[in-house]
């Protein structure tokens, strides 16, 4: 069931689905997925808010909580579109992997660093050079995605 081609997208679905021990894992994941969610949700929310309106600050409490509460709203609104419009878990897990590890591991330690030591050298060569690698793997990783 969990070698070869056989394996899904999605590891719960290779195992029978009239097994306790997995039904109990659903339940489980389950769970997981619900309280996750909050967690995700509220420094992206920061994060937008941020973005968004960092040059123009609420006027009041309740306009900061009606913006907050926008945003909440569309975050909760574009992530059920998401996933009503995605049959297959393994795309969305894919273009989070093409992304984010890409974006993690190349494009933002090059930027920090850029960022954090002016000046020119060597290490400053390869840092723009880890940055240029990282704006190349990102879209080519998409590209054999959706091929």
């Amino acid at each position: 069931y969990t070698f070869g081609s056989k394996v899904d997208s999605d590891i719960i679905l290779n195992y029978p689905e009239k097994d306790v021990l997995l039904a109990v894992t659903r339940v489980f994941v389950a769970f997981l997925v619900t309280f996750c969610f909050p967690l995700q949700a509220h420094p992206c929310r920061t994060s937008v808010n941020n973005l968004l309106f960092s040059k123009r600050p609420a006027s009041s409490p309740q306009v900061h909580q009606i913006r907050l509460s926008i945003i909440t709203a569309a975050i909760c609104l574009s992530s059920f579109g998401i996933a009503m419009a995605v049959s297959d878990l393994g795309v969305v897990q894919s273009i989070v992997g093409a992304t984010g590890s890409t974006t993690i591991s190349y494009i933002l330690p090059a930027l920090f660093y850029i960022r954090l030591f002016p000046g020119h050298g060597p290490k400053k060569i390869i840092a723009y050079c880890l940055l240029a690698l990282g704006v190349v793997i990102v879209p080519s990783c998409l590209t054999f995605i959706f091929l």
